[in-house]
């Protein structure tokens, strides 16, 4: 049973235990009424004072056994009873006006299934930072308040949005329930990448997108994290898993039937295969062999070069990559994400 304009806030974690009280404390503090939301927590572990500090402010605590975060995330959602959902992730902190602004939005405009704030950067301490998530994200801020875009969308508008982040962080990600409700069969599965997952998702219903440039979330970046607060050895994800994830997007898309949705769902694809060219250069390593240049791009799906072809930086840096590495690193000394 679902409540109408009732706000479902899900806050996951997996290992960490540095953030997670302030994480709640965010929600606790936000303007909006206590009883127009509520706050559903997932973990993978067990710890006397967090649990002691969730159940004492009457919030759900889901212990989750589940490998991937779409198997958290489909457990909160079966077990919200919100008609709008929006997400935190332990380590990052909401705006005390966050809730309050999401519930304007989608009561004010039932058309409106995805919604996307812009967020300020902190460290491990909470210090406020300067970073650039990517390329426009500052033009985004200081030229425009919002952009607004659905299936009906040029697909080029509709790139626009990666290209400034909101695809990105699901700290900042607030939908209508169905976009994932009615998709949970695919979320389960996902591994580590939920919030293209949920932009996609969106994108195959007829409603609107709208990505806002209002800051509403402190986001905290991996390098800023104070490791011996952390109490777990960071594990990295594995490349494939990655590619699963983008696999299972187009999956979902092809369902939907939506010819931009599934363009988009294969232009997600194609740019993490550009990225992972990316990381090979610029993550230190000198050298990149050629075979694997030639094994990213022989990946790039036909079906929609197209839109590859939109990427000019990138299609030239592989070009220069296959030529030479060292030279590329000299071209192009940057690549923001």
């Amino acid at each position: 049973m679902t409540s109408e304009d009732f706000i479902s806030v899900i806050i996951t974690a997996h290992d960490r235990r540095a953030y997670i009280k302030n994480a709640i404390k965010s929600v606790l503090e936000q303007t909006l009424k206590k009883e127009c939301f509520e706050i559903i927590i997932v973990k993978n572990y067990e710890d006397d004072e967090v649990d002691s500090y969730i159940e004492s402010n009457g919030i759900k605590n889901i212990l989750s056994s589940g490998q991937y975060l779409g198997e958290d995330y489909r457990i909160a959602i079966e077990r919200s009873t919100g008609s709008i959902i929006t997400f935190l992730d332990d380590d990052d902190v909401y705006m005390p006006e966050r809730l309050k602004y999401i519930y304007q939005v989608f009561t004010s405009d039932k058309n409106v299934v995805y919604f996307h704030n812009s967020p300020f950067y902190i460290d491990g301490n909470g210090n406020r930072i300067q970073y650039n998530f990517r390329m426009r994200d500052i033009e985004f801020r200081n030229s425009m308040r919002k952009i607004i875009v659905n299936s009906g969308s040029p697909i080029t508008r509709i790139m626009k949005v990666k290209q400034i982040g909101g695809d990105f962080n699901m700290s900042s990600i607030a939908v209508r329930r169905e976009v994932l409700s009615d998709r949970l069969d695919f979320l389960e599965n996902i591994v580590f990448t939920p919030d293209p997952f949920t932009f996609i998702a969106a994108l195959a219903t007829d409603g609107d997108v709208i990505i806002d440039n209002t800051p509403l979330t402190l986001y905290r970046l991996r390098h800023g994290r104070i490791p011996e607060q952390m109490n777990v050895e960071k594990k990295p994800f594995p490349e494939g898993w990655s590619l699963r994830d983008r696999n299972i997007m187009i999956e979902m898309a092809t369902r939907s039937r939506s010819k931009k949705c599934i363009n988009y769902a294969m232009y997600e694809k194609n740019d993490f295969y550009l990225y992972s060219s990316f990381k090979n250069i610029y993550g230190g390593q000198k050298k990149i062999s050629r075979r694997t240049i030639l094994h990213i791009m022989l990946n790039i799906s036909p079906k929609s070069f197209f839109m590859v072809m939109l990427l000019y930086k990138n299609i030239l840096l592989f070009s220069v990559l296959l030529v030479s590495p060292e030279l590329a690193r000299k071209l192009f000394p940057t690549v923001e994400r």
